[in-house]
Parts: C-alpha cells; sequence; structure tokens
C-alpha cells in the first residue's frame, strides 16, 4: 500500500508542477519583450518555492498535502480543501 500512495503522490506531483512547465514561459508582448523583469522573475520564483530544487519542492507540496494543506484556488484564491469539502 505505501509503494502504491508513494507512486500517486510523485505521478500527481509531476503532473501537476513538472509537465506544465514554468509559469514564466509566457509569450512576448507586441515588442517582442516579455513584460515582466528577471528581477520579478527570482523574486516570485522565490515566493513561491520554485527556486527550490525539485526533491525540496516534492517533499513541501507533501507535508503540506498530509496537514491538509493543498492551497489556493486560482480562480477565486480559497483554500482548495473547502471548495473540496462543499
Amino acid at each position: 500500500m505505501v509503494p502504491l500512495l508513494r507512486g500517486i503522490t510523485v505521478l500527481t506531483f509531476i503532473l501537476v508542477y513538472v509537465v506544465p512547465g514554468s509559469p514564466f514561459a509566457q509569450p512576448r508582448n507586441q515588442d517582442g519583450r516579455q513584460g515582466i523583469t528577471a528581477v520579478d522573475i527570482d523574486r516570485v520564483s522565490a515566493n513561491f518555492g520554485l527556486d527550490q530544487p525539485l526533491h525540496v519542492r516534492y517533499f513541501i507540496w507533501l507535508g503540506n498535502l498530509v496537514r491538509g494543506d493543498m492551497g489556493n484556488s486560482l480562480q477565486n484564491s480559497t483554500p482548495v480543501s473547502t471548495l473540496i469539502l462543499q
């Protein structure tokens, strides 16, 4: 049972956080600029922990999941666990 749960969590983490790629890989503006500076990218990456190695991010995510903290919805900023319980 434990290997199955570990496999499910690793697969879920990869599908949600690794497969989509960098959140900063956005299309360029009409003038060819990205619209966000390297300083902004570094700041936001640090705020969301994206500057951490992948295995560290996985264990942080897994720890939050075990505590029931699944983050906030991107659509309305409410906790995901509240939305699931509704």
